[in-house]
């Protein structure tokens, strides 16, 4: 029930949350990512979130310009291409929807491409083909979430997350 959901977040000190992973997509789902939207704490958002800002594109575009608290977002190159343009320049795409979103996107791939809002980016080309498995990308949203959670910015907690997650990918192999 999304008004206990609520009640949880509103009565218990989060700084940071993430949200997508094995969420379905409904109304329920949709409403819960409205209301963190507008809540004062850091948000990784990651997998069926993608899905579900393509069905609204347009609101949660003028949620995340506004938010004030840290929000990084995580997509592959086929969640990316759910919600924003792309050309054959991925670092330009990742930087124009980071200053779309104010937030840092981490477009995932065999060269992840971190982009801020402020126009920075930073390329993370560690990587090996044990990354792309279900479930890998949760686990780089579990990291990134854990290191705001210690107030690091997001674009730290980006770096440091895409390092960690790609040298245990390379050096721990399939299964991470």
């Amino acid at each position: 029930d999304i008004r206990q959901f609520q009640s949880i977040i509103n009565n218990n000190k989060y700084n940071s949350i993430i949200y997508g992973c094995g969420v379905d997509i409904n109304f329920t789902s949709i409403e819960i990512l409205k209301f963190l939207l507008k809540q004062p704490c850091n948000l990784v958002l990651d997998a069926s979130i993608f899905t579900i800002i393509q069905e609204n594109r347009n609101d949660f575009i003028s949620l995340l310009q506004f938010r004030s608290n840290e929000t990084i977002m995580t997509p592959h190159a086929g969640e990316f291409k759910r919600i924003f343009t792309t050309t054959n320049n991925k670092i330009n795409d990742c930087l124009v929807a980071a200053k779309e979103t104010n937030s840092v996107i981490v477009y995932k791939g065999n060269d992840t491409v971190i982009g801020t809002p402020e126009g920075k980016a930073i390329i993370n080309s560690y990587s090996t083909p044990y990354l792309a498995t279900a479930g890998s990308g949760d686990v780089l949203a579990g990291l990134m979430g854990g290191f705001l959670s210690q107030n690091l910015n997001a674009i730290k907690s980006a770096q440091l997350s895409c390092f960690i997650h790609s040298q245990c990918g390379i050096n721990l192999g399939k299964g991470l």
